[in-house]
């Protein structure tokens, strides 16, 4: 246990926000909200995230394992499921391993808006 280096949040929301906001940057998009939406409102393109695994060792390998699901239809119409894997070593102790998860979570972000150009179709 980390008496000096406690997390200050929630990780899911963190997650989803920090992720929303790299996609829409990368695709130049101002149409990319993180879940939880308003009642009133839901998108017609959905992407579903399940991690599985979002962490590692100080000064060791840290791991971002997820399976991502593109869904159509306001959420009614599978298009995509995918399974991602990225490792990497932290190194420099804790601030080593914040920007490794950091660093998993960017490169994630870029696959993601890498690939979803090439499913959804331009209106």
């Amino acid at each position: 246990v980390a008496t000096y280096h406690i997390w200050a949040g929630e990780l899911e929301p963190a997650f989803t926000r920090v992720l929303a906001e790299n996609v829409a940057r990368r695709l130049d998009h101002d149409s990319v909200w993180p879940s939880p939406w308003d009642n009133r409102f839901r998108p017609e393109y959905q992407v579903r995230i399940f991690v599985d695994r979002f962490s590692g060792e100080v000064n060791g390998e840290v791991a971002l394992n997820l399976t991502w699901t593109l869904l159509a239809d306001y959420g009614q119409e599978l298009i995509r499921t995918e399974r991602y894997r990225g490792t990497v070593i932290a190194e420099g102790g804790y601030d080593g391993y914040v920007n490794a998860l950091n660093q998993l979570l960017a490169e994630f972000s870029e696959h993601l808006a890498d690939e979803l150009p090439g499913q959804i179709p331009e209106k």
